[in-house]
């Protein structure tokens, strides 16, 4: 399953109840092993201005995690 160009802001937004269900859910099926997220772009806390520089100029796809 792949989730592509979700407006995320708009929707939390516009639907803040069905937001909270949606993550209640995810939360479930990540407790399970049903849902198994991996970070596409790691980065060390000496790093951390590279991973923000990169996220803000759209350069990272997936998710990202700075390691602290």
């Amino acid at each position: 399953m792949s989730i592509v160009g979700v407006w995320w802001g708009r929707w939390t937004n516009t639907y803040p109840q069905e937001t909270a269900e949606d993550f209640q859910e995810l939360i479930s099926m990540v407790d399970k092993g049903e849902l198994n997220i991996i970070p596409n772009n790691i980065y060390e806390l000496e790093n951390a201005s590279t991973a923000l520089e990169n996220f803000l100029t759209r350069k990272n796809i997936g998710k990202t995690v700075i390691n602290i």
